[in-house]
């Protein structure tokens, strides 16, 4: 055994002196049967524990087993308040114990794989070894409560609770799937910071709580099902923030959409139309087929050379893309910002102060963020960040300034 599995186990003590205690408890079961040993040893054990948990602890807070177990101040005074209460425990079941005739080493056995059980979760810092943590100390109680297997309710108790456990630990098994799901990890550090990054009221969330992935890199996409039916999941977030694109069968929408939006509501979320897309498409200066891009509009004039392929040997456009990029855009796409009142749409005349024509509006909306209004304009290349221009709004003309997109800070990764 390594120095570094010694150092893991050592994070454990308290639950080794548990466990020892209780093979030992079974094993001389035969034996002891009639006397006070077990309970005797239980008490023991416990101290044992306590005295353990403040001397391993005493040191600085440490993590064991690849990040599953963490022995800190917390830990430590929690596990002690186990070892004390189980100890309580046993001697105040000592009399009872006696009247019900109660089998002493199963007890005191089953006593302490619970108290294990719940020092191990107070340790835990991971899903995983709190589940295991969990499962014991309540698999232990189910069978203390039917260990007086004369009285019948005692045994209705026992599968009482049974059921009961079998169901929260389905509903754990299945939060612990979803988490992983929605964060690609178990361990808490990691889904706090995952989810502190998401937001509690975002769509990755959404996702999760339909059984849909959410756990890709920007511009990737994942092949998933929902109901059966394929659903292609992408995340370019095409909003400025941490999006996600949902490509169902036509005929399977309506389903998905509304499932969506039940999943939502408890998280405060609501639908919002394309208006409300292009407004904050806008204001992340992307381009909107049609109006921004389309077949009079090359992706080298509105910004959008980042996504060609220009190593590839051949494609529709390829010549005359190259030759564009290699002299110049006759035109480029750029941000304008009302520095007066009102707002630019598209498809609006754009001129210099003195009167000069530069091109025209493409897009153009109302920021909600800014307060102001913001356009995207197809401009003459001479045209730079800084300069101030007049958008001839139904024959008023609207200062703006000439600024970089986007409008407002990307959150997309």
């Amino acid at each position: 055994m390594t120095t570094a599995n010694l150092s893991d186990l050592s994070l454990l003590v308290p639950e080794l002196i548990l466990v020892g205690t209780t093979l030992v408890l079974l094993l001389a079961a035969p034996r002891i049967r009639g006397t006070r040993a077990a309970a005797a040893g239980t008490v023991a054990a416990a101290l044992a524990a306590a005295v353990a948990s403040c001397w391993v602890a005493s040191g600085a807070s440490r993590t064991g087993f690849g990040g599953m177990i963490a022995l800190d101040g917390y830990s430590r005074f929690f596990k002690v308040l186990i070892a004390a209460t189980l100890a309580v425990a046993t001697l105040l079941s000592v009399k009872n114990g006696d009247e019900e005739q109660v089998p002493r080493a199963e007890y005191h056995a089953l006593l302490l794989l619970a108290s294990t059980g719940m020092m191990l979760s107070v340790s835990s810092i991971d899903l995983l070894t709190l589940y295991l943590g969990l499962e014991l100390m309540t698999l232990s109680s189910y069978i203390l409560v039917g260990i007086t297997v004369e009285r019948p309710a005692s045994n209705e108790a026992a599968i009482k609770y049974f059921l009961l456990g079998s169901f929260a630990s389905g509903l754990l098994l299945y939060g612990t799937s979803l988490t992983y799901g929605l964060t690609g990890a178990t361990d808490f550090a990691s889904i706090a910071a995952s989810l502190s990054g998401i937001g509690t009221g975002s769509r990755p969330l959404v996702l999760a709580a339909v059984g849909l992935p959410a756990d890709m890199d920007y511009m990737a996409f994942v092949d998933a099902h929902y109901a059966g039916v394929p659903v292609r999941v992408s995340r370019s977030g095409y909003t400025g923030e941490r999006g996600y694109e949902l490509l169902p069968p036509w005929g399977h929408a309506p389903r998905l959409w509304e499932a969506l939006l039940q999943a939502a509501g408890p998280l405060g979320g609501r639908a919002c139309g394309l208006g409300a897309r292009d407004t904050l498409r806008t204001e992340m200066g992307y381009p909107l087929h049609g109006q921004d891009l389309g077949p009079e509009i090359t992706p080298v004039q509105g910004g959008a050379s980042w996504a060609v392929g220009w190593d590839k040997p051949a494609f529709w456009g390829r010549a005359a893309l190259l030759a564009e990029r290699k002299q110049g855009p006759s035109r480029r796409l750029r941000g304008l910002r009302a520095t007066g009142r009102g707002v630019p749409r598209p498809h609006m005349a754009v001129c210099s102060s003195q009167g000069a024509p530069l091109g025209k509006t493409t897009s153009g909306t109302f920021s909600p963020t800014l307060r102001t209004g913001i356009a995207l304009a197809l401009l003459a290349p001479g045209v730079r960040p800084g300069d101030i221009v007049e958008v001839d709004v139904r024959g008023r003309a609207l200062p703006c300034e000439v600024v970089k997109t986007p409008f407002l800070t990307s959150r997309v990764r």
